[in-house]
């Protein structure tokens, strides 16, 4: 592979090259996925070897312990989707009495696993290498260690008050490298991915990792057992699909909610965006809108199936409630960083795009001692008792926020990744305008009004004319125009005036007083040296 081009975790890394291209969410896992095509492998073994190594650098934000949704295009042979999510515990027991909603992290909010048994269900379906040589470049980050990153200390410094009731976390994030520049390992982590690689996903689902993970959270007082992970399996499904401008743009169907995303686009197509820049206010404005309807109308029941693409008619019936408006500001929000990704395309023109996540930063906080795992807390915020929103279904699988979308024309794939969300590094949204970098000031110069900061930044755009403003204005122009001319001398300012021709306007088509200083005299007795008498 050539043209690799190192990069930072949330502006993302690409390689590509003659065996293909590979686009991830941090360097070394876009630098290990080229690598195994160069090597000779598909795009399905590079997006294993790309995902392991983002479970080890971006381990914040992913792991083994969370979930993972793949989907594999082949030229000729069409497109499938992997359903790697886990389900919720099927005996919810006591530890969830009296309680409204399921813990936003800790032990209750843990589900099964999916990532492993995903990872060996791909290879089996799709793979060429062994998982051992896939997993390698994962094993050696994990036990040598990686430097850290700003994006790493930030995920520290905002779970680090949080830690109090998750002690093996915390032991070891102080046993090891958390500062800038410092360097992260993860040994234990190592043997658990080495030994993956060679016993595969049923040592983890009914061997000696399922054992410690239930011993973990018994201890902590939390729901899976045994039978949960033992119960476990991956689901091959066909994804769903539109057509949008001429592209068939196809997504994860339920339980992931990329429906969602597939109505949104039918509810944009209605309106003409040609000629729109990416940042315009007013069509940030409008895909907002758009995405509102689709969540009220596109979620659905889980009776009905989950969510699924609102229909053409429904979407022409949006159209005209969607109207746009006067364009608002857009702001500043904070940037998201909960999920990473990748996307691979070997030389055969097979495409593969991954998308894996714990849920929210370091999951439930709960790290299975011995093994370098910190669980999942997929489970966190459903509904346990009366009222709205999704709820925990004993034994079912939650509602995912994780989908991943292939465009293509004809048969050939033009985009592939998740859908375009904030990531870290990345807290203006699209429309959004930093603040300017203050500028040095040169000593001795006054300082400007502070008028700017306390003004709109369009204020004629922003705020609207009180009733009779615009009559008034004209008025005043019009008193000022009609005003008899300023006579010619000195004003009181010690100013001299010339008044121009009223019948021989100015170049610009007005007539115009102008001002100018009067000559400056010299003071009596300073004479140039050829002056001198």
């Amino acid at each position: 592979m050539n043209g690799r081009l190192p990069g930072r975790r949330g502006a993302g890394s690409l390689a590509a090259g003659d065996a293909g291209a590979v686009a991830a969410g941090c360097a070394p896992a876009a630098a290990a996925a080229a690598e195994v095509l160069a090597a000779g492998g598909n795009a399905v073994d590079a997006a294993v070897a790309g995902s392991a190594v983002q479970c080890v650098v971006e381990f914040p934000w992913c792991g083994v312990g969370g979930d993972l949704f793949l989907m594999v295009h082949r030229e000729g042979a069409g497109t499938v989707a992997l359903n790697g999510s886990g389900a919720a515990p099927a005996r919810p027991g006591p530890g969830l009495t009296g309680l409204d909603r399921v813990p936003r992290f800790g032990p209750l909010s843990v589900a099964v696993p999916g990532l492993p048994l995903a990872w060996e269900r791909a290879l089996e379906r799709f793979g060429s290498l062994p998982p051992a040589r896939l997993l390698a470049p994962a094993v050696a980050l994990a036990d040598g260690g990686f430097p850290v990153d700003a994006a790493l200390v930030a995920a520290f410094t905002a779970v680090g008050p949080q830690l109090g009731e998750s002690p093996h976390l915390a032991a070891f994030l102080a046993g090891t490298g958390t500062a800038p520049g410092e360097t992260l390992r993860q040994p234990d982590l190592a043997r658990t991915l080495a030994t993956l690689g060679e016993r595969g996903a049923g040592w983890f689902y009914r061997g000696e990792f399922a054992r410690a993970a239930v011993a973990h959270l018994r201890e902590r007082g939390g729901l899976l057992d045994a039978d949960d992970l033992a119960a476990h399996d991956a689901e091959w499904v066909a994804p769903l699909e539109i057509d949008y401008r001429g592209h068939r743009v196809l997504q994860h169907p339920p339980v992931s909610l990329g429906a969602l995303m597939l109505s949104e686009l039918r509810l944009v197509e209605q309106f003409d965006l040609a000629g729109r820049a990416p940042d315009d206010a007013g069509l940030v404005d409008l895909m907002v809108r758009c995405k509102i309807a689709a969540f009220a109308d596109g979620l659905g029941s889980p009776e009905a199936g989950g969510p699924r693409p609102i229909s053409t008619e429904r979407s022409r019936w949006w159209r005209d409630r969607l109207a746009p408006t006067a364009p608002l500001a857009t702001a500043g929000l904070p940037g998201g960083s909960d999920t990473t990704c990748l996307a691979v395309t070997d030389r055969s023109g097979t495409t593969a795009t991954v998308i894996h996540s714990l849920f929210n930063t370091l999951g439930s906080r709960e790290l299975v001692p011995g093994t370098g795992v910190v669980l999942n807390d997929r489970l966190a915020g459903l509904r346990v008792g009366p009222g709205t929103g999704p709820a925990l279904v004993p034994g079912g699988r939650p509602l995912h926020t994780l989908n991943a979308f292939m465009a293509l024309r004809g048969d050939r794939v033009v985009m592939a990744g998740p859908p375009p969300r904030p990531r870290a590094g990345a807290d203006q949204l699209p429309g959004a305008r930093a603040p300017p970098r203050p500028r040095a000031r040169p000593a001795g110069r006054r300082r400007a009004p502070a008028l700017a900061a306390r003004q709109p930044a369009h204020p004629r755009r922003r705020r609207a004319a009180a009733p009779g403003a615009r009559d008034a204005g004209r008025a005043r122009r019009r008193a000022r125009r009609d005003r008899p001319p300023r006579p010619a001398g000195r004003t009181g300012r010690g100013r001299h005036v010339r008044q121009l021709d009223r019948r021989r306007p100015h170049p610009c088509g007005h007539a115009v007083r102008r001002r100018r200083r009067p000559p400056r005299l010299r003071r009596p007795g300073l004479l140039r040296p050829e002056e001198t008498p």
